[in-house]
């Protein structure tokens, strides 16, 4: 299984878990569970797009398409 894109994007930057978490007002297993699949609440949700300057959005938590068929 390919990585979340959340969690590529938090990888390329040479960021924790935490230290994404701390810029998001989260916990450390918070970010996990994203990365893993769970969709945010919704505030986090813009906030990760925030911080992610658009990279990441509600669109990455959608089901696979291909996976569904």
């Amino acid at each position: 299984m390919a990585n979340h894109p959340l969690k590529d994007w938090r990888l390329t930057r040479g960021w924790t878990q935490t230290q994404l978490g701390h810029r998001i007002g989260v916990t450390k297993g918070a970010v996990c569970k994203y990365e893993q699949g769970r969709p945010p609440e919704w505030g986090v949700m813009t906030k990760l797009v925030e911080v992610t300057a658009g990279t990441v959005t509600p669109n990455d938590w959608l089901p696979d398409q291909e996976a569904a068929q």
